[in-house]
């Protein structure tokens, strides 16, 4: 999720138009910290640096970067991204969907 939409609605991201998908993720982790303004999601870390790519757009997740506007930071490894994830970009590939490119 990007910064700028918890930003906007003050922290609380109960107020903004997410994904069904998504909506249970952010919005129950912003529960489970008491209501508290949730900018980006826990991940784990690694520095293997791969980097996985959609098929359908050809968007690359890269673990050493990572993707802040997803609420990813760099660091983020691909075991991490929770299973129901879904490309940014289009929208159409899921997690499964993505191939890991040397």
């Amino acid at each position: 999720m990007d910064p700028r939409v918890a930003e906007h609605f003050d922290g609380d991201i109960s107020r903004a138009n997410i994904r069904p998908q998504r909506r249970h993720r952010y919005v129950g982790a912003q529960k489970s910290l008491g209501g508290a303004p949730l900018l980006v999601v826990d991940a784990e870390v690694t520095v293997s640096g791969r980097v996985h790519r959609c098929t359908g757009c050809g968007y690359a997740f890269d673990e050493q970067s990572g993707d802040l506007r997803e609420g990813f930071p760099p660091g983020t490894s691909w075991a991490a991204i929770p299973d129901d994830w879904c490309c940014p970009d289009c929208g159409v590939r899921d997690k499964a969907d993505f191939v890991t490119v040397d």
